[in-house]
């Protein structure tokens, strides 16, 4: 319980942060890592969303996008997010997303807590 309450006042201290400086991408990614730590993915979904569409340039708020999409089960979304990115070639956290969408949403591979748990990338969702 101890995380969760610690979870929930990172929740509201960001979503204040978020209605105070809407621009602040930092600011609403981590709410949206925080959401989809606490199981809040269509909350989560929309943050990466926003992060993504105000910052196209930057691959954090795609890849977290895509990793949320997986925990919720949506990996087609995720493998549709993934594949509009030029950089998914090269760099290994999106490579492994990629991979790991379309494992599921070929209906293949573990279920997504297990595989979620490789990941280099601090910025990505936590593993549920």
């Amino acid at each position: 319980h101890v995380q969760l309450d610690h979870m929930a006042e990172g929740i509201e201290c960001l979503e204040r942060a978020w209605g105070d400086n809407p621009n602040r991408m930092y600011v609403v990614n981590n709410l949206g890592i925080l959401y989809a730590g606490t199981g809040r993915f269509d909350e989560a979904i929309e943050c990466f969303r926003v992060t993504a569409a105000r910052y196209p340039h930057r691959i954090e708020p795609f890849n977290n996008l895509a990793g949320c999409l997986i925990e919720a089960g949506r990996p087609e979304e995720a493998v549709a997010v993934l594949e509009q990115i030029p950089e998914a070639s090269r760099n290994d956290s999106l490579r492994r997303n990629l991979a790991l969408a379309r494992e599921r949403a070929a209906g293949g591979g573990p279920p997504a807590a297990a595989a979620a748990d490789d990941t280099d990338d601090a910025s990505a969702p936590p593993a549920q």
